[in-house]
């Protein structure tokens, strides 16, 4: 509280002691409003200093207003954290859940063709499903914690973070995948087409390229795929984060009487909002999908199937949530779609490279 009588501060004092963010945003009622300001071209003088007026490609519900006091520097320290931060939920996902796995599964003798159980298969799955979560959560919370003033900015961060972070993911589970597939084949006395046991070979070209070897990871690949990346994820979100809590809502608002009106309205919301984060999605899924291009030919065709037919699914389920799951959404810009331009150079360079 301000004290009163003379002592009292006056509105200017108040005013001047505040500390200003590096930039103002005007909102104007119409666009050409704000471009016959811009192009007015008049100097603002503030604090003798000249302001420089530009257009700001957004809407008001695409600002973080909270944001716009962080200087750039500050973002920039932020932008390293949250690299680290991510470094780190990697390295403890591999380290406290997939390196078990992975030790688990090659204790197996896998002679005479042992393999591990369905129900260790079916682990798997629930391993990738639960890294894709926990990678999602990460790199969402990271980059919000940058401080972006734009909301497409910020997804667009999300977006780059979290296809890297998978493809990490990606390449862990090659690597323990290639590893169970060569001793598979060695315990098994595989041969190549010209005779040659897999256990004599030294080179690594050869024995990726052996049919054994190169059988096994494309099933291992397909696997991988489907369900556990191009399904099930996307299931879940549908049952678990929607239908599931708007039935829970209805029971809420059906049980107690003083909830109605826009408190009703406010219970019935989809937790989950309309977000760009579906593009990082579908990039994961391409991505691992163009893997197969390395491997033999049987599982390609099932595999893009698959991929199209997840697809479809969630064309409707996204179709569904703008409809009648998500009270609103803004996309006030293209940010978003030129990062997700950009990502697709790895799928088409994985591509170009498997076919060279």
């Amino acid at each position: 509280k301000t004290p009163a009588g003379p002592e009292a501060l006056s509105a200017e004092s108040i005013s001047k002691s505040l500390v200003a963010s590096p930039a103002a945003l005007v909102v104007f009622k119409t666009e050409s409003g704000r471009d016959a300001a811009v192009n007015s071209k008049k100097k603002i003088s503030f604090r003798g200093s000249t302001l420089q007026v530009q257009a700001l490609v957004s809407e008001p519900m695409g600002i973080c207003w909270q944001n716009l006091a962080i200087p750039r520097k500050k973002k920039r320290e932020r932008i390293w954290a949250a690299i680290k931060m991510i470094l780190l939920a990697s390295f403890a996902w591999s380290v406290f859940i997939y390196m078990p796995f992975a030790q688990y599964t090659s204790s197996f003798s896998y002679s005479n063709g042992d393999k591990p159980s369905v129900a260790v298969t079916m682990s798997l799955t629930v391993i990738v499903v639960l890294g894709n979560l926990v990678m999602y959560t990460t790199c969402a919370e990271a980059a919000a914690r940058v401080g972006f003033m734009l909301r497409d900015s910020q997804e667009g961060t999300y977006m780059v973070l979290y296809t890297f972070s998978i493809l990490v993911n990606i390449l862990l589970d090659a690597a323990l995948t290639g590893s169970i597939a060569y001793r598979t084949a060695v315990a098994q006395r595989a041969r190549t087409y010209g005779g040659t046991l897999i256990a004599d070979l030294t080179r690594a070209q050869a024995i990726f390229e052996s049919f054994e070897i190169q059988r096994q990871l494309g099933l291992a690949v397909f696997k991988y795929c489907w369900p556990a990346m191009f399904l099930i994820p996307f299931v879940g979100e549908a049952i678990g984060a929607n239908c599931f809590t708007l039935h829970l809502a209805r029971l809420v608002v059906s049980s107690f009487s003083h909830i109605k009106g826009f408190r009703a309205q406010q219970a019935l919301k989809i937790l989950v909002p309309m977000d760009s984060g579906r593009y990082a999605d579908v990039l994961i899924n391409i991505t691992a999908a163009v893997l197969i291009f390395f491997l033999p030919g049987g599982y390609t065709l099932p595999l893009f199937i698959a991929l199209a037919l997840s697809h479809v699914f969630i064309i409707c389920f996204d179709h569904y949530r703008v409809l009648r799951c998500v009270p609103s959404f803004c996309f006030c810009s293209s940010v978003v779609d030129d990062y997700g331009q950009m990502l697709l150079i790895l799928p088409c360079a994985l591509t170009l490279a498997a076919f060279v």
